[in-house]
């Protein structure tokens, strides 16, 4: 657990560029809508990944 899970949350977004579901491995295309995980008033470290689920992924997710 890092000192950001605290702040995590997840903001569905339509996509500009396709991306991957980090859950089921889905590619998501350039228009769809996806869950993707954000941070608010902070700066994260250099290589800190933020993740992406589709949006079957994330409804299951936000429950």
């Amino acid at each position: 657990m890092s000192k950001y899970d605290s702040l995590k949350y997840w903001a569905k977004v339509k996509a500009r560029v396709p991306h991957r579901c980090q859950s089921c491995g889905t590619i998501i295309n350039k228009g769809e809508l996806y869950y993707k995980e954000k941070i608010d008033f902070v700066n994260p470290p250099p290589g800190f990944t933020l993740g992406e689920l589709c949006e079957k992924c994330g409804e299951e997710t936000k429950r």
